[in-house]
């Protein structure tokens, strides 16, 4: 991504946090570029899970008000950064999934469906883990990280193409929400 567009990115931000309600034309205006460009970054910004919405009773965009993300303000320099030599990271994150370890390590073998297994194998999600394909074009996947919380999300959003097979708490987790989500939505609406 060019450093204007992630700038422009960053600036819409700023504007939808800032204001009520703002249409792709005021969008567009603000930033000095089409329409199709707006429409571009609003995109940009439902993949990276900035919560924005559209209030169709005022045709406008704006962030979440439950949300609150801090403004930020970028200059571009020729600067570099040099990471400390005693800094290591790998020490820091462990096998977390993502970022946050918990203090247990745990295996998680999970099956995913065949209409899923293309896309989950093609990824190296984890170091270490390990695929497995069967013969019907589903796979066995296994790894170890250090805590359930954010491979649990993780898999939830697979919904029912995978199976978590042996870890016991991560389970029960996905299945006492799965039953959560599955009871929200077998209700009529506005009952």
């Amino acid at each position: 991504m060019s450093t204007s567009r992630l700038y422009r990115i960053l600036r819409r931000i700023t504007i939808l946090q800032s204001r009520s309600n703002c249409s792709v034309n005021d969008l567009a205006a603000a930033l000095g570029v089409s329409r199709r460009a707006v429409l571009r970054d609003l995109n940009m910004l439902e993949m990276a899970h900035i919560p924005y919405c559209y209030a169709s009773d005022t045709s406008g965009y704006r962030i979440s008000r439950h949300v609150f993300l801090p403004p930020v303000n970028l200059t571009v320099t020729d600067a570099t950064f040099e990471a400390p030599e005693d800094v290591d990271a790998d020490a820091h994150f462990g096998l977390a999934w993502n970022m946050i370890p918990e203090g247990r390590c745990c295996e998680v073998p999970l099956h995913f469906d065949p209409i899923v297994a293309g896309n989950v194998a093609e990824i190296c999600w984890h170091e270490p883990q390990q695929v497995d394909w069967n013969d019907d074009g589903s796979i066995e996947f296994r790894v170890t990280v250090d805590g359930l919380g954010e491979i649990g999300r993780w898999v939830l959003g697979y919904g029912d193409k995978v199976e978590v097979i042996a870890a016991v708490a991560l389970r029960r987790r996905g299945g006492q929400t799965a039953a959560r989500a599955a009871a929200r939505h077998t209700q009529e609406v506005g009952s």
